[in-house]
């Protein structure tokens, strides 16, 4: 009877194994996309389509869609004769409704992503897409007719909130049940920042789950801004050297590069150790200020070297610096923010956290 009994618990356990890795593979609890660093962005590489096509894309916290580049998209350029190119490590091929065009998936309708300055028009698209190692599900994307001339290197994957009109990626994976938890994890760290162009392993997204081992303990979650389609939280303080403000604004941008201040705030940044020339604003490379905004009595320090980019000119740094748009409006601190603390987005309870991260 014991011999039954330890052949059963052997049996039931193998079963067990082979069960959870079934599960695992076919509904991944997450799935994880290391990152590298291509022409000053951080992207991971997804799959399209059958046989699947490879594209780099950088993951964005401020835009909602998964878009690629078609074989036929135009880029807008500043010069008379508009390029032709596939921006990203390949393209997307399309089957129109009247039948001319690619090879993979068929058009639904038309829309456009806004960005500061620029837009991206696309064809709606479903197909198969494959994240990571486990995750693979029919999407539907925005197939790029047009994209913008300084967008060579990537197509670009959305983690803002879900908007009405445009395909969430995650959103799909979470309705089809194809991925479970509304977690993502965001995690960066930087190259060198005297290597420009290329570098790898600089850190990894997350879907699905917290990424226990380069991201501390969440101790708080902060509740977005209602009515917002941005991760866009309220600061109970922020402070800049001798700047103090109440109740501000903030957004959290994953592939923004640069800080956004109101206009005093620039100025005072100005007469500390700041130049501009060209539009382009410089500063010492050893010099460092900080911004440190305060959400229940839990204090985040911003360390904005996490910004300088090399010149190359005699100890001399870039740092992108914009105004805000209206004196309310939100400050916005992008992806140098991630390289000390991993921003976690919660989709379901909309709220987001960040944590120290753990460096390797």
């Amino acid at each position: 009877m014991l011999r039954v009994f330890v052949l059963f618990l052997a049996v039931f356990g193998h079963f067990s194994r082979f069960h959870a890795e079934f599960i695992n593979y076919t509904k991944p609890f997450y799935v994880k996309v290391p990152l590298t660093k291509i022409n000053d962005v951080h992207v991971g590489r997804i799959f399209i389509g059958t046989p699947p096509v490879a594209f780099n894309v950088n993951f964005d916290t401020g835009s909602s869609i998964l878009w690629v580049p078609t074989r036929n998209c135009l880029t807008n350029s500043e010069t008379s004769t508009q390029l032709r190119f596939c921006s990203a490590l390949n393209s997307y091929g399309l089957i129109r409704k009247d039948g001319d065009g690619g090879t993979n998936g068929t058009v639904v309708k038309t829309g456009e992503v806004k960005y500061d300055g620029s837009e991206v028009n696309y064809e709606e698209a479903t197909d198969v897409v494959t994240i990571g190692k486990y995750l693979k599900y029919p999407a539907t994307f925005g197939a790029a007719t047009t994209t913008f001339n300084t967008n060579r290197y990537y197509s670009t994957f959305g983690l803002s909130p879900p908007e009405n009109d445009k395909p969430s990626m995650l959103k799909q994976a979470l309705d089809s049940g194809d991925l479970k938890n509304a977690i993502v994890t965001v995690y960066h760290k930087d190259c060198d920042y005297n290597i420009y162009f290329s570098c790898s392993n600089v850190g990894q997204i997350m879907l699905g789950g917290v990424d226990n081992r380069h991201c501390q303990l969440v101790t708080q979650w902060i509740d977005i801004v209602p009515g917002t389609s941005q991760w866009v939280f309220r600061a109970d303080t922020v402070s800049i050297g001798s700047i103090w403000k109440r109740n501000v604004k903030i957004k959290s941008h994953s592939s923004y590069y640069g800080i956004t201040v109101p206009p005093d705030v620039l100025r005072y940044i100005n007469s500390i150790s700041i130049k501009k020339s060209n539009n382009i604003y410089t500063i010492r490379c050893a010099v460092a200020f900080y911004i440190t905004f305060t959400i229940n009595k839990t204090a985040y320090i911003v360390n904005t070297k996490r910004f300088y980019r090399s010149t190359g000119d005699n100890g001399l740094c870039s740092i992108r610096i914009a105004v805000t748009k209206s004196w309310d409006g939100p400050w916005v601190i992008g992806a140098g923010f991630i390289q000390d603390y991993c921003h976690i987005h919660d989709f379901e309870n909309r709220r987001i956290a960040f944590t120290k991260t753990k460096f390797e």
